[in-house]
């Protein structure tokens, strides 16, 4: 990641994902998936290493680069982190001078309660997928709350709602496009996908039965997405073919769709996280019919900021100090010996 971050001078994000494929999880030495909360106490840990390497490890002037003394990096400003924990060992120093943003600007998508708290402490960036702008609205209050909760303040972070899209010239063309995307829909390719995303096999259950009788440590999050999408009640696999397909979806024409994401914007969304997994070219579409709109309602920008990625959403290039990475800034180097009762570093 430093090294991505260099190399795209400070373009670099990262998506935290804990992993919910069992199959995963066997091919690293486990014996099976970890459960839910338990995956989140080691993405905890995991982030933990990860600051300390990179926040911790040089200090903000080690690195020299100086070509007349051949003079890399002073190693004195450059540190191990001796890290000893439940799930890992790690003794640093870290092996990339650091980058633009030290730290990649962090995305979370955790929509479970650990899934949020999780979010709130660490994520600059919170992928959504909200059935509504209600709900959007509602994700959102609460998870700035959260913010507040673990020190940070409410504008520390950003969300950005996952959309597709079907255009067309008039309201009639474009709900004629969506029917013929219905058409080209993979029902069974749909019920895999969710099947693979929950870590539940699908295909080998009635087209009603109840998800609720469904056992997972999988992404708990989407299970409970599915729940309010079909109105509280007990979902089917059914249910799952048509919400795959229609969830999320905004059709209508481009002053349509402009009006629907202004909507979501006065929700609380700071952007849109495009997806379209029914038909490439409606990419091509959206681009040529609904950006341009876009532009003129000032909902879409002409063009890209100077600056890092986090410089660009946030107006700085690190993370604050009120992100608990800031804590191991300064954290590995050495102390003044002072006396028996005070060690000059401890790990």
């Amino acid at each position: 990641m430093a090294t991505l971050d260099h190399a795209t001078r400070g373009r670099i994000a990262w998506n935290i994902v804990t992993g919910a494929n069992p199959n995963g999880w066997r091919n690293l030495g486990w014996d099976g998936m970890p459960a839910h909360d338990t995956r989140y106490a080691i993405a905890d840990e995991y982030l933990e290493v990860l600051y300390k390497l990179w926040e911790g490890s040089w200090d903000e002037d080690a690195l020299l680069a100086d070509r007349n003394s051949g003079m890399h990096a002073d190693p004195s400003k450059i540190h191990p982190i001796d890290h000893v924990g439940e799930h890992f060992k790690c003794e640093g120093p870290f092996l990339v001078s650091p980058s633009p943003q030290r730290t990649p600007l962090l995305f979370q998508a955790g929509s479970s309660p650990v899934g949020r708290d999780f979010c709130a402490r660490h994520a600059e960036a919170q992928f959504i997928q909200s059935p509504s702008t209600e709900d959007a609205r509602k994700q959102i209050t609460e998870t700035r709350d959260l913010l507040e909760k673990h020190g940070r303040t409410r504008e520390e972070i950003k969300f950005f709602q996952g959309l597709s899209f079907v255009v067309g010239s008039t309201e009639e063309e474009a709900l004629r496009n969506e029917r013929e995307l219905e058409e080209k829909i993979d029902v069974d390719g749909m019920v895999a996908h969710m099947g693979g995303a929950i870590g539940v096999d699908l295909g080998g259950l009635d087209p009603d039965d109840s998800l609720d009788t469904v056992s997972t440590e999988g992404v708990q999050g989407i299970l409970q997405w599915l729940r309010e999408a079909a109105g509280g009640g007990n979902p089917t696999v059914r249910d799952v073919m048509h919400l795959m397909s229609r969830r999320t979806r905004v059709v209508g024409t481009p002053e349509q769709i402009a009006d629907r994401l202004t909507e979501y914007r006065e929700a609380g969304v700071d952007g849109v996280q495009r997806h379209q997994r029914d038909d490439p070219r409606l990419y091509d579409e959206f681009i040529d019919q609904v950006m341009p709109t876009l532009r003129e309602r000032g909902l879409a920008a002409d063009g890209y900021r100077e600056g890092t990625l986090r410089n660009k959403l946030f107006g700085h290039d690190r993370l604050t100090d009120r992100h608990p990475a800031a804590s191991y800034r300064g954290a590995f180097a050495p102390r003044p010996w002072r006396g028996p009762h005070d060690p000059p570093r401890s790990s």
